[in-house]
């Protein structure tokens, strides 16, 4: 069998911009020999001398520790390989090459394959935590995180008012930049973090999000100014609630072509990349739903069209359109937070609580779990698709009628 050799070796074929050379290991297999960078610089007679002198000066001891570290977890990858190749050899040695690399590094990577899938919301999000991790601890590298650093991070954020929900939110962003940096073979999984026997990312118990049936029909019967903000936000909140939850960006982007007589079938587009069969939902509208229509939607009603004129002009998946939806969404919050301050409402009112009262209300009236999931566009539970298939048009109507029963 072929010998594999290894050793250091100072690269005289060109000069740095500083004029040194790059010392290299040198690996050697079937007279085939590839070069591996160790990232040094030296002139010839610094290499010489950290290599064979018998005294050193701590810069040139710190040097040759640092070969010698190389050279033997080069030596150490080839002797545990079964079979040598320079591809497997390479996996193995470029294994952990970016734990030295901050962990911001990772985060502006993927931040950017974000906004180049066009996903600007989550880009933002991940925007944020990066954000959030940098003021903390700057400069950190991968190799930097362990359990006590996140352990520090979580007691940091809570001494900033922060809470266990925002915690959360920002390690399960950094996990996936781990994650990301292991798929890729970036760094070693042994530097990964996270986990029972490591450090474990809190998370809250859920707060109250559902209103109960009185409170919705407070909602219906709010006497709100025509047209004012008032007006809008309740309207909104109230076709969300209809429409079994429907995510409001879905809500702007709905068609003419959707509806099939009294029937609105639409897909949620947050799950499009976590299932892969997309399950339609099917929404029957009824006299309120149709009214908030006339009242807000289209006046174009070609199949086309858009159901609600929020997007017109506005390119699908653009920055453009994130800006509009967040604008729409703070006019009509705004109109919520002054329903629910006059009515005393017991949680505070935002169109995610009209997702959580429909869940609720369905819930409580029969509704299975399974065939909820379905619904609401989850892709969490298995059986999902056999439920959904054996519940009908007919009996979503009679059940959703539950939904306004005061």
């Amino acid at each position: 069998m072929a010998k594999v050799t290894v050793d250091i070796y100072l690269d005289k074929r060109r000069k740095t911009k500083t004029g040194g050379h790059r010392v290299r290991i040198r690996v050697t297999f079937k007279r085939k020999t590839k070069y591996y960078d160790t990232g040094i610089i030296l002139e010839e007679d610094d290499f010489l001398r950290i290599k064979n002198a018998k005294r050193r000066t701590d810069s040139e001891k710190e040097t040759k520790w640092k070969l010698d570290a190389l050279l033997h977890r080069a030596i150490v990858i080839t002797e545990k390989l079964p079979i040598f190749t320079f591809q497997q050899f390479e996996k193995k040695y470029y294994t952990n090459k970016e734990a030295t690399n901050t962990i911001s590094s990772g985060f502006n990577e993927y931040i950017e394959q974000l906004n180049q899938e066009k996903r600007f919301g989550t880009a933002e999000s991940y925007q944020t935590a990066k954000n959030s991790i940098e003021a903390f601890s700057a400069n950190s590298t991968y190799a930097d995180i362990d359990a006590r650093f996140l352990q520090n991070y979580e007691n940091w954020m809570l001494e900033q008012n922060k809470s266990i929900t925002t915690v959360g939110f920002y390690l399960r962003a950094l996990r996936t930049i781990f994650n990301n940096a292991i798929s890729a073979e970036h760094i070693s999984p042994s530097l990964y973090p996270f986990g029972k026997t490591k450090y474990v990312i809190p998370t809250s118990k859920n707060n109250k999000r559902a209103l109960p049936i009185e409170e919705i029909k407070q909602i219906f019967e709010y006497p709100a100014v025509p047209y004012s903000d008032e007006d809008f936000g309740k309207d909104m909140w109230i076709f969300i609630y209809l429409t079994s939850g429907i995510n409001f960006v879905d809500l702007c982007r709905l068609k003419w072509s959707q509806i099939n007589g009294n029937i609105l079938t639409y897909n949620r587009t947050k799950t499009k990349r976590t299932k892969r069969v997309i399950e339609p939902i099917q929404v029957p509208l009824k006299g309120k739903t149709w009214e908030i229509i006339k009242k807000w939607g289209n006046r174009s009603k070609a199949p086309s069209d858009f159901l609600f004129p929020f997007f017109l002009g506005v390119e699908k998946d653009t920055k453009n359109e994130r800006e509009r939806k967040k604008d729409l969404n703070k006019k009509i919050n705004s109109g919520l937070k002054s329903i629910g301050n006059s009515l005393n409402l017991s949680i505070p009112l935002t169109t995610y609580v009209a997702r959580h009262s429909y869940a609720t209300i369905m819930v409580k009236n029969g509704i299975q779990l399974t065939t909820l999931k379905s619904q609401l566009g989850h892709s969490t539970i298995n059986t999902t698709e056999k439920y959904i298939g054996s519940l009908g048009i007919k009996n979503l109507i009679e059940i959703t009628d539950k939904l306004t029963q005061f």
